[in-house]
């Protein structure tokens, strides 16, 4: 258990692995209740910003292979096509996870700031990734909640941010009771 914990390329790709599969089509939303573990777990690990990086990078790749592999079955064009857009996609989404990781790296010694300010990081990273021709709205944290009624209710008072803060909030909860 104690190698799991400090092996922070498996963490990233457990981290990747269950984010991905909360969302769509697979039924299985509540991971994202504690799928970002892992992810902190890593970053807390990280000796540096480039290695943080790294590990959010990775965690992002993962999860949007597993998210989006639909990309790659789409019948209505060839091959080379799908594939280059689902790896061009994959790519440049995790990006955005590269970038929540590097900050994070920066706050995770100062633990109230960390606690407070993280949730916010990821929703900014989602606001931003929504504008322009490269935005990409259909991974937001809140999609992962599809599933669960009364949990999706909540976006009519807080919209997509809310779920998001909310899971975030939840991961980052369960992070500091283990530590």
């Amino acid at each position: 258990m104690n190698i799991l914990l400090k092996n922070k390329t498996s963490n990233s790709i457990i981290s990747g692995i269950l984010i991905g599969l909360s969302y769509p089509p697979f039924p299985l939303g509540f991971f994202a209740w504690f799928g970002f573990i892992p992810l902190f777990i890593s970053i807390k690990n990280c000796s540096d910003i480039k290695e943080s990086f790294k590990c959010g990078y990775l965690a992002g790749i993962t999860s949007h292979f597993v998210a989006l592999y639909w990309i790659g079955f789409n019948s209505g064009a060839g091959f080379v096509p799908v594939f280059l857009s689902l790896i061009g996609a994959v790519f440049y989404l995790a990006l955005f996870w590269g970038i929540f990781s590097l900050i994070l790296h920066m706050l995770i010694n100062f633990k109230k700031i960390f606690f407070w300010i993280a949730p916010f990081v990821w929703i900014s990273m989602e606001w931003v990734r929504s504008f322009g021709s490269l935005g990409f709205p259909w991974m937001d944290l809140s999609l992962t909640q599809s599933r669960y009624t009364t949990m999706i209710q909540l976006l009519d008072v807080t919209g997509g941010a809310g779920i998001a803060l909310w899971i975030l909030f939840l991961n980052l909860f369960i992070y500091y009771f283990i530590y």
